[in-house]
């Protein structure tokens, strides 16, 4: 997928897949995709709307096994059906008004992945009045006894990244930055529908991310956003200051604690770099608690 113009959808559907596939009877699945210029970060809260649990190919409506009027159901139990709204003569046919573009983008028979032009869910038809905006009750009795703790919206921090044109990196942001860091999210609890992705950061720490750009993005690096996250404050005025220089060692947040080193800080206006990558851009986001910075590439260790 991410080698055909589907990239942020190979990271959603690598960190969703999991979930959406709990199929012990080996039933075929079938994935509808939009390519990365149509897609909307709001959009991407409601991926399992783009999952159909059955097979759903060209053969279908060529042999009218689906034709117009015909429902499609979803993977998320069959609250939301999807109707094949159109099947022209020639041409591609269509899903809740959203047109198939590309077939089997990937295909093994038990699981079909096509093209499409867009999602067939959108944030704005969503219900949001039931939304909760705090931490379950009692959520304090999961975390360690006498911490101080400030609570980021994670959601914020991807948007940020998202509109800096981060997109990919955005969406493992979104997917696992939570998981990677120390009691970051209430574990005791499962984040149902419409539950905010909330980021707990403890005895005022600041973690910093490290986002590089989506044409750096390779398959083998999703499982490593937590060398991209280093457990302290890095900023500009930490090298302007010389609290942080050349052979300086950062802490990441993978779990054996590997380290970072800085391994330039020039003089003038250029940016330093870490691991012989170069930050290229300062402050994607930055609330005190978390801060995001562009780099060139992936830290390499």
């Amino acid at each position: 997928m991410s080698d055909s113009g589907y990239k942020i959808m190979s990271i959603v559907l690598k960190n969703n897949f999991p979930t959406i596939y709990g199929n012990k009877n080996n039933t075929p699945i079938t994935i509808f995709v939009p390519q990365d210029e149509a897609i909307r970060i709001e959009d991407l809260t409601k991926f399992d709307y783009q999952v159909v649990m059955s097979k759903v190919d060209k053969e279908s409506f060529d042999s009218g096994s689906l034709s117009d009027d015909s429902k499609l159901t979803t993977c998320d139990r069959g609250k939301f059906v999807l109707l094949i709204t159109e099947v022209p003569k020639t041409g591609y046919p269509s899903i809740n008004g959203i047109r198939i573009t590309d077939w089997n983008i990937y295909n093994d028979g038990n699981i079909l992945v096509h093209g499409v032009e867009d999602f067939f869910y959108y944030k704005d038809s969503r219900d949001t009045k039931s939304r909760r905006t705090n931490p379950p009750e009692n959520f304090e009795s999961f975390y360690p006894k006498g911490k101080k703790f400030v609570i980021v919206d994670v959601d914020n921090i991807a948007k940020a990244v998202w509109n800096a044109g981060y997109k990919a990196m955005a969406m493992i942001i979104e997917f696992q930055l939570t998981e990677i860091i120390p009691y970051g999210h209430i574990k005791k609890f499962n984040r149902g529908d419409g539950d905010p992705n909330q980021l707990f950061v403890f005895n005022n720490n600041t973690i910093t991310v490290f986002a590089p750009p989506d044409e750096a993005i390779r398959t083998d690096d999703w499982i490593k956003l937590e060398y991209q996250v280093v457990t302290s404050r890095v900023d500009k005025e930490s090298f302007d200051s010389g609290s942080i220089s050349e052979g300086s060692f950062l802490n990441t947040s993978h779990c054996y604690g590997d380290k970072i080193q800085v391994s330039e800080v020039p003089k003038g206006t250029d940016y330093p770099s870490i691991n012989n990558v170069k930050i290229k851009e300062w402050d994607i986001y930055n609330d005190g608690h978390v801060l995001v910075h562009g780099v060139e590439d992936f830290f390499s260790l």
